[in-house]
């Protein structure tokens, strides 16, 4: 995977714009603050990815896919991802969740290293489960937004709504313009 170097705020621009895309508009707003942080970073035993904290930052709609990271422990979504100390106390061990997610995705990193590789796995409902690898979690969102503000997250557009990924593809390529 090729990163192209997105700013984050385009990044989130994109994101956001994917998830109105999709319908996927339910989120609860959980910012990280210095404080959730540090107990965060305390009960896990490691520092979250940099970029993962500065994306939660800049977009309130992050918990749509990713694990909660504010103040409030005790949110166990449905249609948002749980907080991730409730995911490292479900899955302890040497990996970190970032999601575990209604889509049938986790996204975990090394605690040894959380600034190195990401790793995506996918399980399809039966289906072996496939694992990307993303270089860091920088590369792994670049590629997803891109994907997901394209509509390539969503296997039920077909043919008939040509026109609408048209549409998708040229507010993205607007954005990307300039890199």
């Amino acid at each position: 995977m090729t990163m192209i170097g997105v700013e984050l705020s385009d990044l989130v621009t994109l994101y956001e714009y994917g998830l109105l895309q999709e319908g996927d508009t339910d989120f609860v707003k959980s910012p990280p603050k210095s404080s959730s942080l540090a107990k965060i970073q305390k009960e896990i035993g490691c520092n979250l990815p940099a970029d993962f904290i500065a994306f939660a930052s800049l977009c309130d709609a992050y918990t749509t896919y990713f694990a909660l990271l504010g103040d409030d422990e005790s949110l166990l979504g449905v249609l948002y991802e749980p907080h991730i100390i409730f995911l490292h106390k479900t899955f302890p061990g040497e990996y970190v969740y970032l999601s575990q997610s209604k889509y049938h995705r986790e996204l975990v990193f090394e605690r040894s290293n959380p600034e190195g590789p990401i790793f995506n796995i996918q399980d399809d409902f039966g289906h072996p489960a496939k694992i990307e690898v993303a270089a860091s979690f920088r590369h792994f969102l670049e590629d997803f937004v891109l994907s997901l503000a394209l509509g390539n997250q969503n296997f039920d557009i077909g043919r008939k709504n040509a026109r609408k990924l048209a549409e998708r593809e040229k507010f993205v390529m607007r954005i990307l313009e300039k890199y």
